[in-house]
This record gives structure tokens, C-alpha cells and sequence, in this order.
């Protein structure tokens, strides 16, 4: 609470002294080193409903303060520090934002659209509204676009590119852009901007977007495709997260994410022509076999005395390379033990294990093994086969092959 009554004090010495004295920054510092400090989280004590107001309380508080030094920084041309003040002051509304969301707090659109319909009149005919406060969606975004002018921020963006100084990170730069356009979205006022470096006159949240695009031309062409790689990868995680996986997601092996992004970023990139899908999704679907399988198999035979040796000794066997998919549910199909495991654990996915997935997987290694390994007397996979193969795997227009695999976990 120390650090809100700062801010409080802070608003004081910028009112009383019509500026920003040396005493007012050094106030602002100080409540945000209070903020930051580990302990700063620890409400348990208070109850969760204390705790999650003050968590997003402070979360605005911080918003606050950073929005404050901005203009510090302007007055020293110390641009960059400026910038990512005030990308520290959006990325702390967006973590309050998040939150309330989360909880399924109103928007603060909600509020404003609220507002226009109910007036709530007082003594005096004086017309009050309630007003969305802190625990409306959105309310940091309103506060930081009331504190930063719109203008002095793009002004203290062409001032960086001017200078241009070595030690700058234009990757990170880059990023600070697609954050601090969040600040002029919609509901909040969105004024109009000019920067003549830029050539530019429009909104203030279009201006972060072009100015994004400059950034990225300031770039090495190394840096750059590095960092669209990275975009790539990113939006592939995304894309996969929300129209495939879901919580699924969060059980996937980390490797098997890496070879589903490369496959997402092969597909959409290649418009479904890449025949080297094939491998990724072989790769991704080893991953998660080990994982749902394999590794559990194994723990399984570890657990018990058995009486055939022999068949105890194929089965702990490791594994060849290559052989993991379909051949290798083709060699543990007879395998008594297996069988029992099977049993055991998935008992209602018998069918599945031993025929849908043994299929699936049989098709996706012979595809990528001509795709791997062509020769001239035998045909190359079609591109239909690419896409078909990709929709049955992720499951697009039909129940997803991975989804049902790590489905098992879930059901049993």
C-alpha cells in the first residue's frame, strides 16, 4: 500500500509544483522499486478477493508511475528509455486486462456503453455516472492514454530513429511497437498524429503499426529473418493452440510443439504443398507416442514379475529408429504383455490403439519414406495426400489423430 499512497504523493508534487521537480521522480522511482519487489504478491494472508483487487490495483499504480517518467526521460533525450516506458506502462495494463478477463470482469466498453443508456442523478440535479473503475477491463488503457500525449510518444519515437544509436535492440523495439499500439485501441480515444520523418498523419494506434514497419527496416536482413522466424513460430502456436489443441496443448511434449510449428509454418506458408510435413508430423507423433505409450510401457513391465523372458526382453528392447509408428504397435500387437498394459490402462481405446492409430501411423510412414526417399520406380505422394494427411493428423473436418492420442491420458 506504500507504493499507492507514493503515487498519491506523487500527484501532489506535480500539481502543487506545476511540473516534474526532481523530487517527483525520485518518488515515482521509489514506489515502482516497491511494486517490483517479490514480496509486493504476497496477499494470501488477505483472502482471494483482496488479493485479486490489490493484484490488479497495482498493476494499474504501475501503469501509472511508468506513464509519469515518460516524460522525464523526453526532457533528457533519452528516447529509448522513454519508449520503453511506455511499453512497461501498456504490458502492465495488458497483465491486469488478462486477469479480469479471466474473471469475467465487464470491459470497460461495457461500461461506457452502459453509461450512455443509465444517468444516475443526485441532489442538486447533479448528474453522476458510476464509471467503470479499476475493476473494469480496459481502465488502464484509459488512464495510460490520458497521461501519455499521443503526440510527444511519436515524437520521442522519430527522435530514436534519428539517432539511431548502436546500443539499440531493434528486435526489441520492434515488439515495443505491437504493444504500445494496444494503448489506442478501441474504446479508448484515439487521436490524430503527424510524424513528418515518417511522412505520416493518422490515428495514433495506426501510427504504432507503421512505425513497427520502420523499425523492422532498421534491421540487418540476418536480424530480420531471424525475427520472422520467429513471428512464425509464434503465430503457429497460436493458430495451433486455439483451433486445434486447446488445453491439449499445454500436454504436449516440447518437442512434439517444435515439429507441429514447423509443420503449421510449412503448410500455411507453402499453401499444403511441402511433402516434408510428412516428416513433422512423424516426428511430432514420436514425441507424444513416448510420452502416452512407450515411456508408460515401460514404467508398467518395471511394476511386476513376468514369466515370459523372452517376451519381456523383446518388449524392453529399445526401440529402432523408424519403427516407432505403425510397425511398432504391429510388433507389440502380440505381444502378451502389451496386451495386458493395454487393458490395463486404455480399456475403452482398445480399438483405437490397435487399428485407427496403427492405420493412421502405417499410412503417415510409408508417405514420408517416399517423400524421404524417392526413386524413380515408384510414384511421389500426391499433394492432396499432404493436406489430407495434415486435416487427419490435426484434426480439421474430423477427430484429430494427436488429440485422440492425448485424449487417453485424460479418459483413464
Amino acid at each position: 500500500m506504500y507504493a499507492h499512497v507514493s503515487a498519491a504523493l506523487a500527484t501532489i508534487l506535480e500539481r502543487l509544483d506545476g511540473t516534474q521537480t526532481e523530487r517527483f521522480c525520485e518518488v515515482v522511482e521509489e514506489a515502482l522499486a516497491l511494486l517490483q519487489r517479490p514480496s509486493t504478491n504476497d496477499y494470501d494472508f488477505e483472502g482471494p478477493e483482496f488479493a485479486f483487487e490489490l493484484f490488479i490495483s497495482n498493476k494499474l499504480v504501475e501503469a501509472f508511475l511508468w506513464s509519469k517518467l515518460i516524460q522525464k526521460h523526453y526532457a533528457y533525450a533519452e528516447y529509448e528509455r522513454a519508449l520503453e516506458c511506455l511499453f512497461a506502462a501498456s504490458m502492465r495494463c495488458v497483465v491486469a486486462d488478462n486477469d479480469l478477463y479471466d474473471n469475467e470482469n465487464p470491459r470497460i466498453d461495457d461500461w461506457l456503453a452502459w453509461e450512455s443508456v443509465h444517468q444516475v442523478r443526485v441532489q442538486g440535479g447533479k448528474v453522476l455516472t458510476p464509471g467503470p473503475g479499476i475493476l473494469a477491463a480496459g481502465a488502464g488503457f484509459h488512464l495510460v492514454a490520458f497521461l501519455v500525449p499521443a503526440q510527444e510518444a511519436v515524437d520521442a519515437f522519430d527522435q530514436l530513429l534519428a539517432a539511431s544509436p548502436d546500443s539499440v535492440n531493434w528486435e526489441v523495439v520492434a515488439r515495443w511497437c505491437l504493444v504500445i499500439q494496444a494503448i489506442w485501441e478501441e474504446p479508448t480515444p484515439n487521436p490524430e498524429v503527424r510524424s513528418n520523418p515518417g511522412k505520416f498523419k493518422g490515428s495514433a494506434r495506426d501510427f504504432w503499426l507503421v512505425a513497427r514497419g520502420r523499425v523492422l527496416q532498421k534491421m540487418s536482413p540476418d536480424a530480420l529473418a531471424s525475427l520472422l522466424h520467429k513471428i512464425e513460430g509464434s503465430q503457429g502456436e497460436v493458430r495451433l493452440r486455439t483451433y486445434f489443441f486447446g488445453d491439449f496443448w499445454d500436454k504436449l511434449p516440447q518437442a512434439a510443439k517444435d515439429h507441429l510449428i514447423n509443420a503449421d509454418r510449412l503448410f500455411y506458408s507453402r499453401e499444403g504443398t511441402d511433402r516434408s510435413i510428412f516428416n513433422e508430423l512423424r516426428l511430432a507423433c514420436e514425441a507424444v507416442l513416448d510420452d502416452i505409450l512407450w515411456e508408460p510401457y515401460h514404467r508398467w513391465l518395471q511394476n511386476r514379475t513376468l514369466k515370459d523372458l523372452r517376451a519381456v526382453s523383446a518388449a524392453r528392447d529399445e526401440r529402432p529408429l523408424g519403427t516407432l509408428l505403425g510397425q511398432m504397435l504391429q510388433q507389440l500387437r502380440p505381444v502378451p504383455e502389451f496386451n495386458q498394459f493395454v487393458a490395463e490402462k486404455y480399456p475403452t481405446a482398445r480399438q483405437f490403439i490397435f487399428k485407427d492409430l496403427r492405420q493412421a501411423l502405417d499410412d503417415l510412414l510409408k508417405v514420408r519414406n517416399l517423400a524421404e526417399h524417392p526413386q524413380r520406380s515408384r510414384p511421389q505422394s500426391s499433394l492432396p495426400e499432404v493436406q489430407n494427411m495434415y486435416r487427419k493428423f490435426l484434426g480439421i473436418g474430423q477427430s484429430g489423430i494427436l488429440q485422440q492420442l492425448l485424449a487417453l491420458e485424460q479418459e483413464h
